[in-house]
């Protein structure tokens, strides 16, 4: 897995493009907020072009999986889009590709189509010292 934030490790289209087929990358998921969307879909349909899959995920996504996706009239920026929080859906979309069964929405929900928060378990208890 490689993680390349955009802020700290600028890339244009073209260099995007061309990281995502020297490291033989099979998937590439992009989160981008609002203020970023352009940009973002910009390096998506960039590495589409390349014949590489895209899954868009964000706050943006989650309220606009279908501009994502080219149903509200544009271009298509992404193969799939993650909603909400993708903590449980990641590894289902990762296998999904695998196998060529990538869907186009995936969504954090339980088996009774609630949407599912992810566990905070894992994450060490913060405590707030007084002097």
């Amino acid at each position: 897995m490689v993680l390349i934030d955009g802020n700290a490790q600028p890339m244009d289209e073209a260099a995007i493009a061309r990281f995502v087929l020297h490291e033989k990358i099979g998937l590439v998921g992009i989160g981008a907020m609002t203020r970023m969307i352009a940009k973002a879909y910009r390096m998506a349909d960039a590495i589409r072009a390349v014949g590489v899959p895209v899954v868009m995920g964000g706050p943006h996504v989650t309220e606009m999986a279908d501009e994502a996706l080219g149903r509200s009239g544009g271009p298509r920026h992404a193969d799939a889009v993650a909603l909400g929080e993708a903590d449980e859906t990641w590894p289902k979309i990762v296998n999904d590709a695998a196998n060529n069964a990538l869907k186009e929405i995936y969504a954090p929900v339980d088996a009774f189509g609630q949407e599912q928060k992810p566990s905070l378990q894992e994450y060490p208890a913060y405590s707030v010292g007084h002097n």
